[in-house]
């Protein structure tokens, strides 16, 4: 119910383009993504510089946004565990220093789907959204794109073992 409302409003944007709209659950680009997203990512950050458990497992299809991508490389280097899933298009190029903290893989063939999946650590508190948007140019500046949050632990079970497996070899 949180989130009816607000996806309500969402689709009302369509109809009136011309009214913004604040939105207390959902993240919505091309207004307020890129910034809540590096907002998570720059947590992550802060935890790693003071020596806590800092990670992050990012699932989408294409990853080619120049800022989104310094900022995971940001993130590596200060010591955050990042986990990528990207489906298609890649542009980080991974170093050996970055592999000590990144790792990216890709599923195709029968496993390919397109799900967009990002759980943060959140020093214990763990934030997970789901989206319709890759971390693309075009996603976080030009689109209307939407990242929800995921707030049933049963759901986020469910989403954190298929993200697991998805890890594994």
């Amino acid at each position: 119910p949180r989130l009816a409302d607000e996806v309500a409003n969402a689709f009302e944007f369509f109809k009136h383009n011309f009214q913004h709209f604040d939105y207390e659950h959902l993240v919505v680009s091309p207004f307020k993504m890129r910034k809540f997203f590096t907002n998570c990512i720059d947590k992550e950050i802060k935890l790693a510089k003071k020596g806590k458990n800092a990670w992050m497992i990012l699932k989408m299809n294409s990853l080619i946004d120049p800022g989104m991508m310094q900022k995971i490389v940001e993130a590596g280097e200060a010591g955050v565990k990042v986990q990528l899933i990207v489906r298609g298009i890649f542009g980080i190029r991974m170093t050996e220093e970055l592999t000590r903290n990144i790792s990216a893989i890709s599923i195709v063939d029968k496993y390919l789907e397109h799900s967009r999946i990002f759980l943060f650590g959140n020093n214990g508190n763990e934030k997970m959204y789901i989206s319709s948007a890759d971390w693309m140019p075009r996603n976080l500046n030009r689109r209307f794109e939407i990242a929800c949050p995921v707030y049933n632990t049963e759901i986020q079970d469910e989403l954190k073992e298929m993200l697991n497996i998805q890890l594994k070899d």
